[in-house]
């Protein structure tokens, strides 16, 4: 299936998509200033959570990590626990760190700065009927609810260790 973007396109339609998401924060911010000490779009300290960041003005941190795609109905290209944790090869031909890993270390490091308010990826895909299943209304991963016991212990084994993994998905919204 051929896409309707340009490379130059789909990556314009994207920085307009995280715009949007930075301008809802600052819509925020306009209405309640007291709330906010400032909002940040790329913020390169906060990792791979980089796209809007937020410090409250009880200096607990918000983070929110935009993922655009340009056909977000596509049957086969939804969110699915496998995608999450996908190493994909490297330039070098070594794996890359998967998203959920990316998320995972640069949760840490936020954390070890400031306390977490809320971090999140925001997307126009849909989830998977198997992520669908794990996701609790608000958004939130139950680790309890992914019977395959190999995705659970990489889950495990990218976030750190199990503990790791419940307190990540704890704060980690979908």
């Amino acid at each position: 299936m051929t896409s309707e973007f340009t490379r130059t396109g789909a990556r314009r339609s994207g920085d307009d998509y995280q715009d949007i998401i930075a301008l809802d924060e600052l819509v925020e911010m306009l209405k309640h200033p007291e709330r906010y000490k400032w909002i940040r779009v790329e913020a390169d300290e906060a990792g791979s959570l980089d796209d809007v960041v937020v410090l409250r003005s009880n200096d607990q941190i918000l983070a929110k990590q935009v993922k655009f795609s340009t056909d977000p109905d596509r049957y086969d290209d939804p969110w699915t626990l496998k995608k999450l944790l996908e190493k994909k090869p490297g330039k070098s031909g070594k794996p890359t760190k998967s998203l959920l890993e990316k998320w995972g270390s640069s949760f840490g490091n936020l954390r070890n700065q400031k306390s977490i308010n809320e971090v999140s990826v925001v997307s126009n895909r849909k989830a998977s009927a198997d992520l669908q299943v794990v996701l609790s209304p608000n958004g939130l991963i139950d680790l309890d609810k992914i019977e395959d016991p190999i995705v659970r212990v990489e889950i495990f084994n990218q976030l750190g260790d199990e503990s790791k993994a419940r307190e990540f998905f704890l704060q980690f919204h979908f």
